[in-house]
């Protein structure tokens, strides 16, 4: 899945890893939720949670 600028990346660790921006990641367990109910409504959100992150060795945006 090629992500855009705005997607929301939830982390459920304690400790963030050290990452460049652009870089290509590798998310463990995702969860893509492109809405979350507010009130009676969807609202379009676009967010992912994920349990950890680590980024792909020598790929570049």
């Amino acid at each position: 899945m090629k992500l855009g600028n705005s997607v929301d990346i939830r982390l459920e660790a304690t400790e963030l890893p050290k990452i460049e921006p652009y870089a290509v990641v590798e998310l463990e367990e995702p969860v893509y939720a492109p809405y979350v109910q507010r009130g009676n409504f969807p609202v379009l959100v676009e967010k992912i949670t994920c349990k950890g992150i680590r980024p792909v060795a020598n790929k570049n945006m």
